[in-house]
């Protein structure tokens, strides 16, 4: 009670007396005696400090407001509130009880995950929890306060909030790419969202629908906000979702292909999906025929089998008979394995074999003395390090697509203004230039590219088979809507002719890869094979001076740095003088417009682009209209003793030739100049070996070497 008479706690009444409205307000009865729970003091009406509250808990009880705990604010608060109130240990029974019941569920639901997964249970579910016990002043009920009940409270917490979320958004789709409205007024922006959306939905979905709101995300920037749209019903937004694909049908006009639609996700949803996101771009970069790698070490005990070179020779009348022999040699050919050991590991047989799927992942190994009479096998494998990236570092041209007579066109174009210009007046280094930048203009005038894509699709999997991908997605999704037998049927009909589709496009692709009239069949081969090997691709990591290396700007350094060191440094300060000479001395070299066409239009259209980034193609195709421009560039270089700087530079591949990967010593460089330059090389190389064969001078220095070394004279 409080220090008037006439006022009581809201949720105050006698003990026998009935229960009160919410929004009552009841005088104790001044006969009959209320005691305190706590202390079991008499609450006197009208007295100073014996304010006084009822809980409506467990213990039906009046309690003193300073027993409680309660500050006169507190005790305001619950006067004018029309909450239930409840006193500390019915409040902290009945958390207790609610914990205990979470505590089931979890544990429930952790034996049926544990079921469905094949998991052991956790090593401490035996283990009894640490309690603390409060016992309460009217019984001996002991309140159980877990150690872990906020973690529990949390994790239930987080998925009621997640359910809520989902509640929130289970009608909303978001539509990407849609136009906004410059309108002013926000309602008729409203409406234009909400009918532009309707009718692509009603025109292009066929998709009976009713929008309800429409919603702008964002703050509006140059690009179109998101657009959050909620139907009518979540058959409505199911249904839409099911056909958002026909957006991307080639009858859809442009604008319209450029808008999709994805379901309205909560926040940990679009977390979950960016996780799941970057795990699977994480695993297409992997080789689409990722086969696993095999190592198989041990004790085989068959001295019977001979390996020489890695290939196994069964003995006659083996020990364990020719049956079990010859059993461990198809098993190890059917699986693809090679055998690595060459030295005896007992006496004079080898019975320890290490076969592996990928040999070149194994390195260093060695035979020691072992504590059995087996010697020991000591090895270095090398974990396949993730494949290097394929992707291309240049645009990709759509020849097939381009205007190829408009660049040929323009190509003549300069020619004639290069031609009247006098180019003699300038540099080599100009003339070359500006002869790059008019192809390069030439090209991104009249020839479409695309970006550089990765290079990890089948080349086996043509258009009409993904056409029928896209169908047989299609029917899957149609299916696990309906749920009929008719729907499952189309589907399983589908799935099995393109399955029959891939097995025969595949072997058929294997077929043609042996074809000897193909003339760019090696290429191919080569890079099938490339595809379906699953050693490390490009250099693996490097030991340098006892560092080991693994970026890929220090690699190119450090064998930069090898492959200089290896060439020879010719002095040009002290060149000998030749007074005389008993040969005939060696003419000018002619360089003719018609012979350098000639060498053009032989080049193979095929090969990649160098240094200077010209395409091999455009040469061969502008020859004619090439041809004069390179003649005067070739003429002017070998008269001023000076070439083009694009001339000097190469591209460098290091090739792998054996023994360790990571000893830089075992590279070997392959260099690609620009054809331009090759074009000169060859002009050169055949006015000299012209000049030695007309005058016999091979045959005359030939005489003089001793025997022996005319193979190394031709050689170099």
């Amino acid at each position: 009670m409080s220090q008037t008479r006439n006022r009581l706690p809201k949720r105050g009444r006698p003990l026998d007396s009935s229960p009160l409205n919410k929004t009552e307000k009841k005088h104790k009865d001044a006969e009959a005696e209320t005691y305190c729970t706590i202390f079991q003091e008499v609450i006197l009406e009208g007295e100073e400090g014996q304010d006084a509250a009822f809980c409506e808990g467990q213990c039906q009880s009046w309690i003193h407001r300073k027993c409680s705990g309660l500050t006169s604010q507190a005790f305001e608060k619950i006067c004018e509130s029309d909450d239930k109130y409840m006193c500390p240990y019915c409040l902290l029974s009945m958390q207790n009880c609610e914990l205990k019941e979470l505590r089931n569920i979890v544990k429930s639901l952790s034996e049926k995950l544990n079921q469905l997964t094949g998991s052991p249970p956790p090593a401490n579910a035996s283990k009894k929890e640490t309690v603390q016990t409060v016992s309460t002043p009217e019984s001996n009920t002991d309140i159980v306060m877990n150690d872990t009940s906020n973690d529990i409270a949390a994790t239930v917490t987080s998925l009621i909030n997640e359910e809520r979320e989902k509640e929130k958004r289970k009608l909303n789709v978001i539509v990407h790419n849609l136009p906004e409205c410059d309108d002013p007024d926000p309602s008729n922006r409203k409406s234009h969202d909400i009918s532009k959306t309707s009718s692509i939905v009603d025109k292009y979905l066929s998709v009976p629908t009713t929008i309800t709101q429409a919603i702008r995300i964002g703050k509006k920037r140059e690009k179109p906000r998101l657009l959050k749209i909620t139907f009518n019903s979540s058959q409505e937004k199911a249904a839409v979702l099911r056909s958002c694909t026909k957006l991307r049908k080639s009858y859809v006009p442009e604008d319209v292909r450029r808008i999709y639609i994805t379901p309205d996700l909560t926040p940990k949803e679009q977390e979950l999906n960016k996780t799941l996101r970057s795990q699977l771009a994480e695993k297409n970069k992997n080789d689409p025929e990722n086969s696993p790698c095999l190592l198989v070490g041990g004790d085989f005990n068959f001295p019977d089998i001979s390996w020489q070179d890695g290939y196994a020779h069964i003995n006659p009348s083996p020990t364990y008979g020719t049956d079990a022999n010859k059993l461990l040699v198809d098993t190890i050919n059917d699986h693809g394995l090679e055998q690595l050991i060459s030295v005896p590991t007992r006496g004079n047989n080898i019975l320890d074999l290490i076969l592996c799927s990928h040999p070149s992942l194994i390195s260093n190994v060695e035979i020691t003395p072992g504590i059995s009479d087996h010697d020991a096998i000591l090895y270095c494998f090398e974990l396949p390090n993730k494949p290097l990236s394929d992707k291309i570092d240049h645009p990709i041209y759509l020849y097939h697509k381009g205007n190829m007579e408009g660049v040929k066109s323009d190509i003549l174009d300069f020619q004639l203004q290069f031609l009247s210009s006098n180019p003699y007046s300038n540099d080599v280094e100009s003339n070359w230039n500006n002869f790059k930048q008019a192809i390069n203009n030439a090209i991104t005038s009249h020839i479409p590219q695309k970006p550089p894509q990765s290079r990890s699709n089948l080349p086996w999997i043509t258009p009409s088979i993904k056409r029928l991908m896209n169908r047989r997605t299609c029917l899957y999704r149609k299916a696990k809507s309906l749920q009929t037998e008719k729907a499952w049927n189309d589907y399983c009909i589908l799935r099995n002719k393109i399955t029959n589709c891939i097995r025969n496009a595949h072997t058929k692709y294997q077929t043609n890869l042996f074809n000897k009239n193909e003339k760019t069949n090696h290429k191919n081969f080569w890079k099938y094979i490339k595809n379906i090997r699953k050693d490390q691709h490009g250099i693996p990591p490097l030991n340098e001076n006892g560092n080991t290396i693994n970026s890929s700007k220090e690699k190119a350094t450090v064998l930069n740095n090898k492959f200089q060191s290896v060439f020879t440094q010719e002095n040009t300060t002290d060149i000998p003088n030749c007074d005389s000479t008993p040969h005939p001395i060696i003419p000018d070299i002619a360089v003719s417009c018609d012979g350098v066409q000639n060498l053009l239009e032989t080049l193979d259209p095929s090969k990649a682009s160098r240094p200077d980034n010209i395409p091999t193609r455009i040469l061969k195709f502008c020859a004619k209209e090439i041809a004069p421009i390179l003649t005067a560039i070739f003429i002017q270089s070998l008269t001023s003793r000076h070439i083009p700087n694009d001339w000097l530079k190469a591209n460098i591949t290091p090739v792998f030739k054996k023994g360790d990967r990571s000893n830089t010593n075992i590279y070997r460089p392959i260099s690609l100049i620009s054809v331009c330059c090759k074009i000169l090389e060859h002009i050169m190389y055949h006015h000299i070996a012209e000049h030695l064969n007309t005058n016999n001078i091979c045959d005359q220095i030939l005489e003089n070497l001793p025997f022996g070394h005319k193979e190394t004279f031709w050689e170099n």
